[in-house]
């Protein structure tokens, strides 16, 4: 069985605070607070340990607050790979105020991260795993990291015979792209940014999914929030008689109807293509398998 590793370049701690009539200009009284060790691909990392699985969080760490995500991730049965840098690591502030029904967070930058170091880490990570072992490069990227660096990971992991899952967006998202990892997952919005067109409907949607595939992915997830996501991936299917996209309407129609009637919240359309050329491209259901808990990642499901 294929081991689990989760990539997390700019990780912080995530300090969450309530505090009813936040307002501007004026002193604010918290109400209850918690801390969690934050970055998308450590939150994968918690993903799977509440699934039962294991998996290996590397991350880059410094600090007295790296050091506090390392042991709680440790007090979690996370097994922890710190890539150690000088400086502290992030703390992220997250208001959250019940009253308004507002939510504002405030991210500070994080420690520097060069070129230099994050090639070494690359490298450890290479050594250290096996051919067919899963790797998720997900989040954003340091100060001090080159723009193309997922891209850079993920032709060197793809070339050793790993599987890279990414998870990224703007110019990161880009150039990992662009050298063809196993999975992507951006959004709705990451994937009309980086294509340069708006992405109005869900068929818009699944076009631009098949795209991507049709360009060489082999899996994509496109989340659109509350209303589920978009799948696409290969063996391109024979062709059914009806209109792939009018498909897509109806099965998606029917899985909501299930949901409601509080049916599996982790069942999935199959919507073939219309033609050969087209990827097979799926609905999929909102609740738990790609916007359930803060931080999910379809990477944790593997």
């Amino acid at each position: 069985m294929p081991s689990i590793y989760t990539v997390t370049l700019n990780p912080a701690l995530d300090k969450t605070v309530q505090v009813p009539n936040f307002a501007v200009d004026q002193v604010n009284r918290i109400t209850w607070l918690r801390r969690d060790a934050g970055g998308k691909g450590i939150n994968v990392s918690k993903v799977i340990a509440k699934l039962g699985g294991e998996s290996t969080a590397i991350a880059v760490l410094a600090g007295q607050t790296g050091k506090w995500i390392a042991d709680t991730l440790g007090e979690n049965n996370i097994k922890v790979q710190a890539i150690s840098v000088p400086g502290e690591t992030r703390t992220n502030l997250k208001f959250v105020d019940t009253e308004g029904g507002t939510n504002t967070d405030i991210n500070e930058p994080g420690p520097e991260v060069t070129d230099t170091v994050l090639d070494q880490a690359l490298a450890d990570v290479i050594a250290k795993t096996s051919a067919g072992d899963i790797v998720v490069l997900s989040g954003s990227l340091p100060r001090g990291a080159s723009a193309d660096t997922y891209g850079r990971w993920t032709r060197a992991l793809r070339d050793a015979g790993l599987k890279v899952y990414l998870d990224a967006d703007g110019a990161a998202l880009s150039a990992g792209l662009e050298q063809k990892p196993y999975f992507t997952k951006p959004n709705n919005h990451e994937l009309s940014a980086m294509l340069g067109r708006e992405l109005t409907d869900v068929d818009a949607i699944a076009a631009a999914a098949s795209e991507i595939v049709a360009g060489g992915i082999d899996t994509v997830c496109v989340s659109m929030g509350g209303n589920g996501a978009v799948y696409a991936d290969w063996p391109w299917p024979r062709a059914p008689q009806t209109s792939w996209r009018a498909e897509l309407r109806r099965r998606s129609a029917r899985l909501w109807i299930r949901l409601s009637r509080k049916c599996s919240s982790r069942a999935c359309v199959n919507v073939r293509g219309a033609s050969a050329r087209r990827p097979r491209v799926h609905g999929c259901a909102g609740h738990g398998l790609v916007a359930g808990a803060r931080g999910f990642s379809p990477g944790a499901l593997v």
